[in-house]
């Protein structure tokens, strides 16, 4: 019997009561796209986080000096000191963010740190003379995303995250480590980063040292946002965006307009602001869990506990034949084991795309675990990133995309995506697993087997359409002839 797969720092570290804790219990080889949020840290200070805003407050209030004293010139002492202090790389040690392959992205370095410089100058140039909110760079520039926000946080606080981790780790008896950090800390008067050392506990995984995270503190994205900002103007600013944008009605606006609303005016981002801390802020719902994160895993750790499918294969032929099998095992865990209900929200609406994908990978890779086959999630193949590679060494492989037949790319998916990343890893056969959610996606996809087989006929490979039926009262499969 293989062994079960286990993602979970409870799992590693035999925790029985992580879930009732009040720190995030990450996976550990795969992101979580949940992000630190400073403006919940700013409401809530609490332990060994009292005084954390004011301390990114206190480091941004010493860019700020920085930038300043540059006047603008990139080629300044000054600006390339700041440039410095803001590269931060991603915190691995979170397990946080969108990379879904492991458990490392390509974090800020340089150039972001360069566009946060920029962000800054750019509001030091309007005539703003402090941020009270770091994370407003975010609608000054078009590539400062949430993941660059929360890893800025994580590392000017990483000895207070380290810290937390170091006492969790106490309480339970945990095995630890001890970790050094050249940048743990940064101190303003003397205008330095400072080392430290703590004992933490290492990700099996990977061999880096893992931080803990209260929940209080995590969001999908900051409350202070560009799109956030977008949709206060549309209730409050109207006149704001016809004369900037040009526009009466708002439907999609691309960041670059946003970032042109805020330059242009700047009393309508201030009173933005002001908005929000009047309103506050509530961090991620992990009982409801809307976006799917979490609930998936302790489910479908049940099934592989309750099931733990052994398919043998010594070809290449039964190889395809045990992937086409094992998705078969997820299509009747979704549609006759109730596994539809992890995919659907309270409110009677589909989670997003991800959350099919994430229910996915916890049934797949719970039969590749029992029969010593690898599937990674978003593999990178050069030309794009696949959903699931699954492989049993290099000569048997193969790749399956995730999607939504409501997605607005997915016939794009099926004709142009999945072909170019076979082409691109030299792998033959390919599966498109299609989650339809109401009768409406049943007519979008009619036509899929036809035009698959006009695409094969095309094509040098062999794309294999599924359909999951995900609806929240699925009929019996006699009615869908076409999913078998």
């Amino acid at each position: 019997m293989a062994e079960e797969v286990s993602l979970q720092f409870s799992d590693v570290f035999g925790i029985s009561d992580a879930e009732d804790q009040e720190w995030f219990n990450p996976f550990l080889d795969i992101d979580t796209e949940l992000f630190i949020d400073p403006f919940l840290i700013y409401g809530n200070e609490v332990g060994l986080f009292s005084g954390a805003h004011q301390e990114v407050i206190g480091f941004f209030g010493h860019i700020f000096e920085q930038l300043a004293k540059s006047s603008g010139n990139r080629g300044s002492a000054y600006w390339k000191k700041a440039v410095d202090c803001l590269s931060f790389p991603e915190v691995e040690e979170l397990c946080l963010g969108y990379t879904a392959e492991g458990t490392g992205g390509a974090g800020s370095g340089k150039d972001i740190a360069r566009q946060i410089a920029q962000a800054i100058w750019t509001a030091i140039d309007l005539g703003t003379e402090s941020l009270s909110h770091f994370e407003e760079v975010q609608i000054f520039e078009r590539g400062i995303g949430p993941d660059r926000i929360s890893d800025a946080t994580a590392r000017i606080l990483l000895h207070r995250f380290a810290k937390y981790t170091e006492a969790v780790a106490k309480f339970y008896k945990l095995k630890t480590k001890l970790c050094r950090y050249g940048r743990a800390q940064y101190d303003v008067a003397e205008a330095k980063w400072l080392s430290g050392e703590y004992e933490l506990p290492i990700n099996e995984k990977n061999g880096k040292p893992i931080f803990l995270v209260p929940k209080r503190y995590l969001r999908p994205l900051p409350t202070i946002n560009a799109e956030d900002f977008l949709n206060y103007c549309i209730d409050n600013e109207a006149s704001a965006i016809a004369d900037t944008l040009g526009i009466d009605i708002i439907t999609r606006v691309p960041k670059k307009e946003i970032v042109k609303l805020a330059l242009q005016n700047p009393e309508a981002r201030e009173r933005y602001i002001a908005h929000r801390e009047a309103e506050g802020s509530d961090p991620y719902d992990f009982v409801i869990d809307p976006r799917g994160f979490i609930k998936w895993y302790e489910s479908t750790k049940e099934w592989g506990r309750q099931n733990n499918p052994e398919i043998s294969f010594s070809t290449e032929e039964e190889f395809l034949r045990f992937i086409h099998e094992s998705i078969f095992l997820f299509k009747n865990y979704v549609e006759n084991q109730g596994g539809w209900s992890l995919i659907w929200n309270e409110n009677e609406t589909p989670k997003r795309e991800d959350a099919s994908q994430r229910l996915f990978l916890g049934i797949v890779s719970q039969i590749c675990a029992a029969n010593n086959v690898d599937i990674s999630r978003e593999v990178n193949v050069g030309r794009g990133h696949v959903d699931f590679k699954v492989s049993s060494g290099f000569h048997r492989r193969a790749l399956i995309e995730v999607k939504l037949a409501k997605n607005t790319k997915f016939w794009d998916g099926l004709e142009a995506q999945l072909p170019t990343y076979l082409k691109a890893e030299q792998v033959k056969t390919g599966w498109f697993v299609v989650i339809v959610y109401t009768d409406k996606d049943i007519d979008r996809i009619s036509k899929i087997e036809e035009r698959v087989e006009i695409l094969n006929d095309r094509l040098p490979y062999d794309i294999r359409p599924i359909i999951i039926d995900a609806r929240s009262h699925p009929p019996s499969a006699s009615t869908l002839k076409l999913f078998g």
